[in-house]
């Protein structure tokens, strides 16, 4: 082989191999973005929800982590679903900001609730390194889920009145994936 064929081949290899590779950040990058992790109208299963939240850090109640964002949902008459994402620094930053988190996502609920664990919530399987997911039973059910994956902590509420659990089972998984797309796994 003489010298300027292996330079160019060696040049070509060299293209092949930062192109490869700044696809996959790109793809990344972009997977983690908010407009990417945050819930669209056309995740709910019926017309009566808006999107009422910015999808910006605003929307997000804690001033914590890196990167935040939020936005919220709401029926004219059935209550709200509000969803939320912290990015942090590092996993531990954010396995310490999760107890943080779900202990003050979790005291959120009326002092009079009574805690229920509905049968049909028990076999959901999420593919976070951590969660918490419960419902609250006052005036209307409420279910919340606190989730660690990595670096991120994603809040999620919602108002039972017009949903199924079947309905929140599927809200959850698509947060679950689109999270899991993020993370990489």
């Amino acid at each position: 082989m003489t010298y300027k064929p292996l330079v160019t081949f060696v040049v070509a290899l060299f293209v092949f191999f930062i192109t490869g590779c700044s696809i996959s950040v790109e793809k990344t990058k972009t997977a983690c973005e908010a407009d990417h992790l945050l819930l669209t109208i056309s995740a709910f299963p019926t017309n009566v929800w808006e999107e009422i939240g910015s999808r910006g850090k605003s929307d997000a109640p804690s001033r914590l982590g890196l990167e935040r964002a939020g936005t919220s949902f709401s029926t004219q008459t059935q209550g709200v679903a509000v969803q939320d994402f912290y990015r942090f620094a590092s996993v531990d930053e954010a396995a310490e900001n999760y107890i943080v988190l779900q202990t003050d996502w979790f005291n959120l609920a009326p002092k009079s609730s009574i805690w229920i664990s509905p049968n049909e919530l028990k076999d959901i399987q999420l593919g976070a390194d951590k969660y918490r997911l419960g419902c609250s039973q006052d005036v209307i059910e409420t279910c919340r889920l606190v989730a660690l994956y990595q670096t991120y902590v994603v809040e999620f509420k919602v108002d039972m009145p017009s949903l199924t659990y079947s309905d929140l089972v599927r809200l959850l998984q698509e947060i679950d994936q689109k999270m899991m797309n993020c993370v990489g796994n």
